[in-house]
């Protein structure tokens, strides 16, 4: 039963909630009393339960007691205290034992009183934080995470056009604005005008990793009719983004794994923490006009929640709604997969009024913390080859990813970890051998790529007789009888020669190892060592 006190001047009125404890002295301990123990004077039968127990301060087998639920009955002086009808110890009490009521203290927000302090059964506080509780391991010890950077976008100087795939149609436009170093993304008003930017980059999910995404956009005016502006983590199948349609504000997953493409929407009403329109505790009114931080993570594993949110102008982080998925959705996995591209994208629906603009800044994908993302290992070589000084600087050979991968769009990543280079000859002589990045395979004459296998997202050449240079990666120069075996020196980092399929699913971008000879012929064997993540 609730206790309470009634004091003035509503002494008829207001309730103020308190827990009673007593103050019962003894001495002549003969036996442990325990915290929890339920102690019984032998002659007034009052009973009570210990919640706590002093001896500092007093003599040899005496102290006090502190006890909740008691009875209504007191306790005499002198008398037995007793558990279980075995006798401890002898009541200690000079006048009376003493009854002190406790106010029960309740900590809460002052301009939101729904805000209290929980805690636990253990007498614990529970402590969260904006983004959730901590996480603890199987032995109490807490998770702690380092996040970790997977890629990240930024124009200081062009619109970095080598990372997106860029699609066009109608008046949609893509302009670079130097002096502010950011992307201008441009419709004009006849229904139809696109313009999208994807990231070629299909980012690496790790299995009980959260991604992070984060994102600076500005939309040139707070929505108009005809016109649906999008940004976030997705492609065309799969993947979780913020909507402008009109002047509507939403967020949305979208999800494949039906076999029909379904985007489920949540109009900004309807977010689930917090509606970003000013109405609750927080105050933030989002304006889209202006720079704003939009951020998403996700957990994926085939299920798990999803969290979209915004930066507010003192830095912290605001969630506006958080998707669940475990236990709650009948769709199994809620998106194919959790390796997904960064996209961005303007388009009139309809007819638009006037011209419309996005502008867009700054970009990255994170794991939440640090981790070492593998694959299955596997290896390719040239095998003999022979050069003449006559033949100049020949392909010897190439390495690209497949388009498509066991009947699916090919969205593997090929990381080249090492390669071996043997220069086989007798003679006085010198072989240089280069690495390049190609842009795609046109720049190769005379190429007939083959699968390295069926369980390979990628495929070799070493029928090329001609290229025409791209970005030169690294050279290596050998001499007579020389080997030489090179390897990635930090297996952690993601961007070092790489290999994936660009953003269109079209363009296989190329590794191709080169050799040229001087002063004498020559015979070489290439090899190069790769690790598949298959995403």
């Amino acid at each position: 039963m609730a206790e309470f006190v009634q004091v003035p001047p509503q002494s008829t009125g207001k309730k103020v909630a308190v827990v009673t404890r007593v103050e019962l002295p003894f001495d002549n301990q003969v036996d442990t009393i325990n915290v929890g123990d339920v102690v019984v004077g032998a002659v007034s039968g009052a009973s009570g339960t210990v919640t706590a127990i002093v001896t500092e301060g007093y003599p040899a087998n005496a102290g006090l007691l502190y006890l909740k639920d008691v009875s209504t009955i007191s306790f005499q002086n002198n008398e037995s205290i007793q558990v279980s009808a075995v006798t401890k110890a002898t009541s200690n009490i000079s006048n009376d034992h003493d009854r002190a009521d406790y106010q029960k203290m309740i900590v809460t927000d002052p301009e939101n009183p729904n805000f209290m302090q929980k805690v636990d059964r253990f007498g614990a506080t529970i402590n969260t934080f904006t983004d959730g509780s901590p996480v603890f391991g199987a032995f109490g010890t807490m998770t702690v995470g380092e996040p970790q950077t997977i890629k990240e976008y930024k124009f200081p100087y062009d619109t970095a056009n080598t990372q997106f795939y860029d699609q066009m149609s109608g008046g949609g436009s893509l302009s670079y604005e130097a002096n502010a170093s950011v992307v201008l993304l441009g419709c004009g008003t006849s229904s139809g005008d696109l313009i999208r930017r994807t990231s070629n980059f299909y980012h690496p999910y790790s299995p009980g990793i959260g991604q992070r995404i984060e994102m600076t956009v500005r939309i040139g005016d707070t929505g108009k009719a005809g016109v649906r502006r999008r940004w976030g983590y997705f492609d065309d199948n799969d993947g979780v983004f913020w909507e402008l349609a009109n002047t509507s504000l939403s967020v949305v997953m979208r999800s494949s794994v039906t076999g029909s493409v379904v985007d489920t929407k949540i109009a900004q009403a309807d977010f689930s923490e917090d509606p970003l329109d000013g109405s609750d505790s927080i105050g933030l009114n989002l304006d889209v006009s202006k720079p704003n931080i939009y951020w998403i993570d996700l957990q994926w594993l085939g299920s798990g929640r999803v969290r979209f949110g915004v930066v507010e102008p003192t830095g912290a982080r605001i969630t506006a709604h958080i998707l669940e998925n475990s236990n709650i959705s009948n769709v199994f996995p809620y998106m194919r997969s959790g390796s997904l591209p960064l996209r961005i994208e303007q388009e009139n629906t309809a007819a638009s009024g006037s011209n419309s603009e996005m502008r867009f800044a700054c970009a990255g994908v994170f794991h939440s913390s640090r981790v070492i993302v593998t694959g299955g290992r596997n290896s390719i070589d040239s095998g003999l080859k022979s050069i003449d000084t006559t033949d100049n600087e020949i392909p010897i050979l190439a390495l690209r990813p497949k388009k498509l991968f066991k009947g699916k769009t090919n969205r593997a990543l090929a990381k080249l970890t090492a390669i071996t280079i043997s220069n086989v000859s007798d003679f006085n002589q010198m072989l240089q051998i280069r690495l390049y990045n190609l842009a795609s395979n046109s720049a190769l004459t005379g190429d007939s790529f083959t699968e390295v296998s069926s369980n390979s997202p990628v495929e070799y050449d070493v029928s090329a007789t001609a290229f025409t240079p791209g970005q030169q990666i690294t050279t290596f120069t050998l001499t007579q009888n020389q080997s030489l075996f090179a390897q990635n020196p930090d297996p952690r980092e993601l961007h070092a020669l790489e290999l994936f399929l660009n953003g269109d699913g079209n363009t296989q971008p190329i590794v191709l190892a080169t050799a040229q000879t001087f002063i004498a012929n020559t015979n070489t064997i290439i090899g190069i060592n790769f690790e598949e993540i298959v995403t």
